[in-house]
């Protein structure tokens, strides 16, 4: 009986875990939904000032860079992480080395923030991290006991998200995020996977993956094996939870537009939509066409400038 209410506890904390990073995420994806990079996301005015009110609370002073880098040694996780972010928007490239070191961070959520820091401002020291760590979290012999302590109860030195299965499956998606963001295709085959087979939140960040791998090279992307556009097109057949097609409908628009238009039209015949997603829809397939429209506009005049050259 004390098992079932334990457990019935842990699966109520993930849930609640798992909708605010969906509410989250929804915020993200309407922010970025026709921009391609996440820069103006995290370090827009809103989060910055979000970043220095919770280090303010901590009373770190957000004026001084050597309190912010001290704010990256905090014991909460939350407040190492918000320092990261602050520490980068303040000194760009000069926080390299302090955000480097969180990359040993006992913490997952700390070194996927670091990395994902780190690939911003071009430096890619992280990835190798990242590729462990997805790895680590996927593997079959993981056992539940190893989060808890002698006497079956939640070992409170153990991150929360690495309790579960589900938990620890987010944390390995979230890594492939970050490969992905940064070229890598690592990730592909995990998203690939959970994006038909997961929970929504799982879902949800595969689709962030495989969006952001499809933006790369053609080529690269054959050489790897890797088509995220037909994964994606059968989300968009299959797919019924309202919260994931929002985040493809979100997505798909920092594809390539050829892409766009064919997922969304795929999108635009579900019956799972709802009249203000059909709305998007529509929308996005209007602005990706027009989008198509002016890349052979570009591409043709090129062509005739470059035969005039020639010449």
């Amino acid at each position: 009986m004390k098992k079932m209410i334990r457990d019935r506890s842990v699966y109520f904390l993930v849930f609640c875990l798992l909708a605010c990073w969906i509410v989250s995420n929804n915020c993200w994806a309407a922010d970025i939904s026709y921009s391609p990079s996440k820069k103006s996301w995290v370090f827009s005015k809103g989060n910055v000032s979000h970043y220095k009110d919770v280090l303010r609370t901590k009373g770190y002073d957000v004026n001084s860079v050597e309190e912010i880098k001290r704010a990256t040694k905090d014991d909460e996780s939350t407040v190492r992480i918000k320092a990261m972010y602050l520490l980068a928007y303040q000194i760009g490239s000069e926080s390299i080395p302090t955000i480097k070191d969180a990359l040993n961070d006992s913490w997952p959520s700390v070194r996927c923030n670091a990395a994902r820091l780190l690939g911003m401002l071009g430096d890619r020291s992280g990835l190798e991290v990242m590729r462990r760590d997805m790895a680590e979290f996927t593997r079959e012999d993981w056992k539940e006991e190893e989060a808890q302590d002698e006497f079956g109860k939640l070992r409170r030195d153990i991150p929360f998200d690495l309790q579960t299965k589900d938990g620890r499956l987010l944390l390995a998606l979230r890594a492939a995020e970050v490969l992905a963001e940064c070229g890598d295709v690592g990730g592909y085959e995990l998203a690939a996977k959970s994006v038909l087979d997961g929970i929504p939140l799982h879902r949800t960040v595969a689709i962030y993956v495989l969006s952001d791998i499809s933006r790369l090279d053609e080529a690269k992307l054959k050489d790897k094996g890797c088509n995220p556009e037909a994964i994606l097109l059968l989300v968009a057949e299959k797919e019924t939870d309202y919260n994931v097609l929002n985040i493809l409908i979100a997505c798909v628009h920092n594809m390539k537009s050829e892409s766009t238009i064919r997922i969304l039209e795929k999108v635009q015949n579900s019956p799972h939509l709802k009249d203000e997603q059909k709305k998007k829809v529509q929308t996005g397939l209007e602005t990706a066409r027009k989008n198509l429209e002016k890349e052979k506009q570009g591409s043709t005049k090129n062509k005739t400038e470059n035969k005039t050259e020639n010449k």
